[in-house]
């Protein structure tokens, strides 16, 4: 199909290794759970977990969380708050295995993978 000067075309892409395209974005602790138990990572939709804390009257304490200086992740923040496990999939866009990545020292956020309007993952032609 063509659009003016572009010419839009269907591929299958097999890749050999592990693909990473970073959109320039990067998550600290405050912005994402990791539960060290299951090495899960749950990503957030933002919109449901503020709409989330509203309903349980937590948005001023979560204020008071994101303007704290030290470096607690949201996992204890919500634990703190009495915010169960089965409460997660009310707000969360989905759940990576972090595997051993994160238990590293250095460990600093999560860099964020380029998406498409529909929210999944997508590699733009320039990269191909």
């Amino acid at each position: 199909m063509k659009y003016g000067h572009l010419e839009r075309v269907k591929l299958k892409l097999e890749t050999l290794s592990p693909v990473f395209i970073g959109s320039g974005e990067s998550l600290t602790k405050k912005e994402y759970i990791y539960d060290r138990k299951t090495k899960m990572i749950y990503m957030l939709d933002l919109g449901k977990f503020i709409g989330f804390l509203a309903e349980r009257s937590l948005l001023k304490a979560y204020e008071r969380y994101l303007l704290q200086p030290r470096n607690n992740d949201l996992y204890f923040f919500l634990y703190e708050n009495k915010v169960e496990k089965k409460d997660y999939e009310k707000f969360t866009l989905y759940t990576l295995d972090a595997g051993e990545i994160i238990s590293q020292d250095k460990f600093r956020g999560i860099l964020t993978f380029v998406k498409g309007a529909d929210g999944l993952p997508y590699i733009p032609g320039s990269s191909l």
